[in-house]
């Protein structure tokens, strides 16, 4: 291998090395912009749910939910004492 050559090889590798480091902090830019969007996703469900939940609260409204897949049945307190129940995991 001649010094040519030799020169031709180390520009090519450089050249690759660069390449490959600039993708790698390009993927770690796009990582931290999907961790950033996520992390105010969920900033905003939690605040929903709060939102929600003083909603549920200040009305005194009745809640059920209902999981089809288990079959379980969960109930708010005031669901149940408009119902004349105690609260408690309703099972069909």
């Amino acid at each position: 291998m001649g010094p040519g050559t030799r020169r031709v090889l180390i520009a090519l590798l450089g050249v690759l090395f660069y390449r490959m480091r600039r993708r790698g902090l390009a993927d770690a830019d796009a990582a931290l912009a999907a961790a950033e969007a996520s992390e105010r996703a969920a900033d905003q469900l939690a605040a929903e749910r709060q939102r929600l939940s003083a909603v549920i609260e200040a009305t005194d409204v009745g809640t059920w939910e209902c999981n089809f897949a288990t079959g379980i049945t969960q109930v708010n307190s005031r669901w149940a004492a408009m119902l004349g129940y105690r609260p408690r995991i309703w099972r069909p």
